[in-house]
């Protein structure tokens, strides 16, 4: 890749390249080569060296070139709901590692996901959304069978839930509920420490010994398209 003036920027696969092109931010010079036709954030001086260098396909953590996987660092769930300014540039979240390192360093980044639910209050946002479309499914279409405890159970919870009256819960033809990682996203309002805490996060636990210096030097930078 390469900047609207012709200077080298990077190196990236041939996904990134249609991502471009497809937006109409690149012209392809020919077979592996593609021009971006507007000026990048920071100017194209600045980009870091990371993008600069030829990746090894081995794995970050322990070295092993085998049964390896792509790691996103900052994890798919919330890269999706990210601005589009952000995604253009994901190519540095994307690391490789090995299945045996890859699981590890998983039940690490559960436990920040659960620091996470914990610190925007949504512990029991699962299970109360899921109760409360067990609830409506039970009383729009089976409350004929139901004893009076239990329609008054569920009807309790979902006004307390709702805050409205039942029927006009009752009156929707479903009821729809964000997936957590985009109920998270709403509370994250500088989207760059985001990213960068989910960078730190993986060098402190996963302890890559085996990724390049560029990355590490990098880990604070984050572009936008």
């Amino acid at each position: 890749m390469t900047s609207i003036t012709g200077d080298f920027l990077a190196y990236t696969d041939e996904k990134r390249m249609f991502w471009y092109l497809d937006r109409n931010l690149a012209n392809r010079l020919d077979n592996t080569t593609y021009q971006l036709n507007f000026e990048t954030k920071g100017g194209n001086g600045e980009r870091s060296d990371f993008y600069k260098i030829s990746l090894e396909n081995k794995c970050v953590v322990c070295g092993t070139d085998k049964e390896l996987t792509k790691h996103h660092v900052v994890p798919s769930q919330y890269r999706k709901h990210l601005p589009i300014e952000y995604k253009g540039r994901s190519s540095y979240d994307v690391v490789c590692i090995c299945n045996e390192c890859h699981n590890k360093y998983e039940l690490e980044a559960e436990n920040l996901n659960k620091v996470l639910l914990e610190k925007y209050g949504l512990v029991d946002y699962i299970k109360n959304s899921n109760y409360a479309k067990r609830c409506f499914n039970a009383l729009k279409f089976h409350s004929h069978r139901m004893d009076e405890e239990r329609i008054n159970e569920m009807t309790n919870f979902l006004v307390s839930y709702f805050g409205v009256p039942l029927e006009e819960t009752l009156a929707l033809d479903n009821l729809e509920f964000m997936n957590i990682s985009e109920k998270i996203m709403l509370h994250i309002d500088e989207i760059e420490e985001f990213i960068i805490m989910w960078r730190k996060h993986f060098l402190e636990h996963a302890k890559p010994e085996h990724i390049t210096q560029e990355w590490v030097d990098g880990v604070e930078e984050v572009f936008k398209v």
